[in-house]
């Protein structure tokens, strides 16, 4: 599978920019940001299957299709019922931090 590209990405947070909760603490500038900075990356498991990534406070993204949430509250995507990917329908099989991920591909 080849890697996330930041423009897909970038495209997907202007997808959902209008539908951010009200009074989120981090602002889709924030977020935008994050993704602006973040390396290309893999992706884990097999087809059907998805990770989602934690980079920052409460942005999640899926490792497969490049689907970034921001949790309204500070709990995980599965401690929050998602347990697989909205956009993408993959099921998920876990989480992983941005940093450890970003030593895998240094």
């Amino acid at each position: 599978m080849p890697p996330i590209s930041k423009s897909k990405t970038l495209s997907d947070i202007e997808e959902f920019k209008s539908s951010l909760p009200s009074g989120k603490r981090m602002t889709t500038k924030d977020v935008i940001q994050i993704i602006k900075d973040e390396p290309d990356i893999g992706s884990y498991g097999e087809d059907n299957e998805m990770v989602w990534i934690h980079w920052k406070d409460n942005v999640w993204r899926c490792d497969k299709c490049g689907l970034t949430w921001v949790m309204s509250n500070d709990k995980t995507p599965e401690e929050n019922e998602m347990n697989g990917c909205p956009k993408c329908l993959r099921k998920s099989i876990g989480i992983m931090e941005a940093s450890d991920v970003m030593k895998e591909y240094a």
